[in-house]
């Protein structure tokens, strides 16, 4: 009994060390690569066939599908990707995740690197304590990759001894509901690791020392595939509307490919066996790993041209009740700071424009509905800070920190806007005598429709040229009107109360016009940071 209990033990910590070893491997990857590889993404993604490829490669390149699928899903709520784009990344991703069955395969079964991985972690060790941050990057990715081949020669020696204890041949696969009780075994193993290239790594390391046979690895590797999408569903509880159909895109197309899988396994270990004239046990680690590739990828070309049909659906089962720009400042996203900066612009300029449109309204002497309007903006904007101020940007990140700086200065000045907007001057804009504020409000009505245009083309540069020459004019004029003003009650051709009233509409453009200025030109300096 003893016995029994220690090699569970060493099966136990030898994915342990597999899923600690992803983990570090991962991170490393990530910071030598992640900047570039969101990069690309957004760029190059502009079908989802080239999403697709690009998802595909993204993911074998940083060994973790969640990374470049959170990274889409940013993308699509920032305006940069279209949803329909974005599921090409998705299915693309899926390929990807299979490169790590090969990498297992190759280089933990054939190769038996194991048994060589010690010094290779300790050099990466190093490395990481001891060198720069780019060089520190790359050690901890070696230290990672030593690890799970460490983990994968436990799991090797710990399932030949499992052998002795457990008969795996009374577990049967000839019928339909007996093979989804063990796609329920790989599912569950999933849920609970979290990781499904540690359940391939285990499942090849059975099939490798004869515990299981062909198709019950098959049939583990397809629960396993679906597990992972049930994962991502899980984190996306609470999330916005474009977290969660992401989430349910992965449930329902791999509920689709796995299902489909299924029934693919007696043609496909026909075809191996009549196309090699070997029997598929001969290599059924090769054929596993290859047959997780292939259903894939198949599933993938067979969906690819229904794309949008595919985003339709989505849409059209997980609708928005309360459509917001807010929706996209997803909590999650706080581990990505420069995403989750540029996704901080929208809604910035979302509240902007509105703000711009109540200012003009205000300007029209139109007040209806603006009370209500500002109350809804009040929440949204203060939603909005405190999802920036979370985004953990330190010192050493000077263009996140400079970008960071520009997103509050743009966030007080939208503040002090917002609240000059709910204390209104006692006065008429439209029935001014042209002697008092000229032609400041009508001016000022055109160059904030201007902004607004320029702000929705990604021009904001163009539009606040107007803004700072009005704003400087006002400064300018603002004591040569109140000495008008003031001579008009010396002479008494104004009252007291009209002149009061007068000089605090004055004072009130002076203000907002200032605040519209410097909201403007911060956010200019935030997206061009950005790249915008």
């Amino acid at each position: 009994m003893s016995d029994k209990w220690t090699l569970l033990a060493d099966i136990l910590g030898g994915i342990g060390l597999f899923l600690i070893g992803m983990i570090i491997m991962t991170e490393g990857l990530k910071q030598i690569a992640g900047k570039s590889i969101r990069t690309n993404l957004m760029a190059y993604t502009r079908s989802p066939y080239s999403g697709a490829l690009w998802g595909a490669i993204s993911t074998s390149i940083l060994q973790s599908s969640s990374a470049v699928t959170v990274a889409t899903v940013g993308f699509v709520r920032a305006g940069l990707m279209t949803f329909s784009h974005s599921l090409g990344v998705i299915f693309g991703a899926n390929i990807g995740t299979t490169i790590t069955g090969w990498l297992v395969l190759l280089l933990g079964f054939k190769l038996k690197l194991g048994a060589i991985v010690l010094p290779i972690i300790f050099c990466g060790a190093l490395l990481r304590l001891f060198a720069k941050p780019q060089i520190a990057a790359i050690g901890f990715t070696i230290a990672g990759f030593g690890l799970i081949f460490t983990g994968i020669t436990t799991l090797q020696d710990s399932m030949f001894g499992l052998r002795e204890f457990f008969e795996f041949e009374h577990l049967s696969v000839n019928t339909l509901p007996e093979k989804l009780i063990v796609l329920c075994f790989g599912l569950v193993f999933t849920l609970i690791t979290q990781s499904s290239s540690a359940g391939i790594a285990a499942t090849l390391a059975a099939l490798f020392s004869g515990l299981i046979e062909f198709e019950q690895a098959a049939i583990l590797v397809i629960g396993m595939d679906i597990g992972t999408t049930f994962t991502a569903l899980l984190a996306t509880t609470g999330a916005s509307i474009s977290a969660k159909r992401t989430g349910y895109s992965h449930v329902i197309y791999n509920l689709l490919i796995g299902t489909s899988a299924l029934f693919l396994i007696a043609p496909y270990i026909w075809l191996w066996e009549n196309l090699t004239s070997d029997v598929i046990e001969q290599h059924k680690e090769i054929a596993l790993v290859a047959f997780h590739s292939s259903f894939n990828t198949l599933g993938v070309l067979i969906l690819l041209p229904f794309s949008q049909q595919f985003a339709n659906l989505i849409e059209h089962l997980i609708k928005s009740e309360n459509p917001s720009v807010l929706e996209q400042l997803d909590d999650s996203l706080l581990t990505q700071p420069s995403l989750a900066l540029d996704l901080s612009l929208e809604p910035l300029k979302h509240q902007f424009i509105s703000l711009l449109e109540t200012c003009a309204s205000l300007l029209h002497d139109n007040y209806l509905g603006q009370k209500s309007k500002l109350t809804k903006l009040h929440v949204e904007i203060d939603a909005t800070l405190s999802f920036i101020e979370q985004i953990p940007v330190e010192d050493a990140q000077e263009p996140q920190r400079r970008r960071l700086v520009n997103l509050l200065h743009a966030l007080d000045h939208l503040h002090r806007l917002l609240e000059r907007c709910e204390e209104p001057p006692e006065y008429s804009f439209r029935k001014t005598d042209h002697t008092e504020i000229h032609e400041f409000p009508s001016r000022l009505i055109h160059d904030i429709k201007n902004l607004i245009v320029a702000i929705k083309t990604n021009q904001l540069m163009n539009g606040i040229k107007g803004i700072n020459n009005i704003s400087n004019e006002l400064e300018i004029n603002h004591q040569p009107f109140r000495k008008t003003i003031l001579l008009k009650v010396t002479h008494q051709e104004f009252d007291i109360d009209h002149a009061t009233k007068a000089l605090a509409a004055f004072r009130w453009l002076i203000h907002i016009s200032s605040h519209i200025e410097r909201c403007a030109s911060h956010l200019a300096d935030a997206s061009i940071s950005a790249g915008n």
